[in-house]
């Protein structure tokens, strides 16, 4: 059965098994999409593709400025031709590493295929960036690959039991207010105060080297733009945001700080937190951006790299 963008919901494990079905194991990465595919709305909702590399959007492995990010860097859950970086950035300039994965997977990506000089490093934050690294951190300590580290699972049946479970936990989440359903005129989106809540201070051991990485990668190129992109718990109607929602956005901010702080010493860094964002430029119960928001992203980076003399990268 087909999607539609408005049923998008990855945490869902009958749709996440959609998107692992087109992931590999990867020694280099931890997890690569498999090269080269061409699928339409379809399999996942919204038309997708990926690169010899297996990765998304511009690839040139002579560029001089690399993207890193996760899933939003990736322009995910938007048909093809709407993701950020089309009709942005200049295929020939550019190398998108964007990959839900830390900061040592992307360091060896672009180790590997990456060639050109690093002069600018076009860094799209997320409150992710630190629990995904921590995890691959782990995982590659296993010594098992990915899929079998975190369970995942493709299987229909199995899934089949994952989403019933999942079903009872959003409930009981709905229950006590820590997830929430908001609703005006036709659409509604769904927000999660577990969402990416890591508090520094009490993971300090578990992100630590996680940071040295992020920290090595970055200061291996001349320049960053590190680019704050919100989510949509932080932009949330004031009326819905309870306790649980205020430590969730006190976490994001602590965790945003952080990052600046761990990066503040490199020699030309800028940091950036994106604005201009609504409800209506992401997905309702996905997490993603959708067309719009990936539209509001694009002009937003559009003109942070004009402001920083980077025309030419763009088209």
């Amino acid at each position: 059965m087909s999607l539609h963008s408005r049923q998008l919901d990855f945490t869902r494990p009958l749709q996440g098994r959609r998107w692992l079905s087109l992931l590999v194991s990867d020694e280099i990465s931890g997890i690569r999409l498999q090269p080269n595919l061409q699928l339409s709305r379809a399999r996942l909702g919204f038309s997708f593709s990926s690169n010899e590399f297996g990765l998304r959007g511009p690839c040139n492995p002579n560029s001089s400025a690399v993207v890193f990010g996760t899933s939003y860097a990736m322009g995910f859950a938007v048909d093809e031709g709407d993701e950020w970086f089309n009709s942005l950035l200049k295929p020939s300039m550019w190398f998108n590493s964007g990959l839900p994965v830390g900061a040592h997977e992307w360091a060896n990506l672009i180790d590997h295929y990456h060639s050109g000089a690093r002069s600018l490093a076009l860094f799209l934050y997320h409150p992710n960036t630190f629990p995904i690294a921590v995890d691959y951190g782990k995982q590659r300590k296993s010594g098992r690959n990915a899929f079998d580290y975190f369970g995942w699972k493709t299987n229909y049946m199995d899934c089949l039991c994952l989403e019933l479970k999942n079903i009872r936990k959003i409930n009981a989440a709905k229950s006590d207010g820590r997830k929430i359903i908001y609703q005006s005129g036709r659409r509604s989106w769904r927000f999660d105060s577990a969402y990416c809540n890591v508090v520094p201070k009490n993971t300090k051991s578990e992100i630590s080297e996680a940071s040295k990485d992020l920290y090595r990668l970055l200061n291996t190129f001349s320049n960053v733009l590190c680019v704050r992109v919100p989510i949509k718990e932080q932009i949330m109607p004031e009326a819905l945001v309870n306790p649980y929602f205020l430590a969730a956005r006190s976490a994001y901010d602590e965790l945003w700080s952080y990052t600046r702080q761990l990066l503040r010493d490199h020699r030309n860094i800028k940091f950036h937190e994106l604005s201009g964002f609504e409800l209506d430029h992401y997905h309702g119960f996905d997490t993603h951006l959708n067309r719009a928001g990936n539209f509001r992203l694009r002009i937003a980076v559009g003109e942070l790299l004009a402001t920083y003399g980077y025309d030419d990268l763009c088209l």
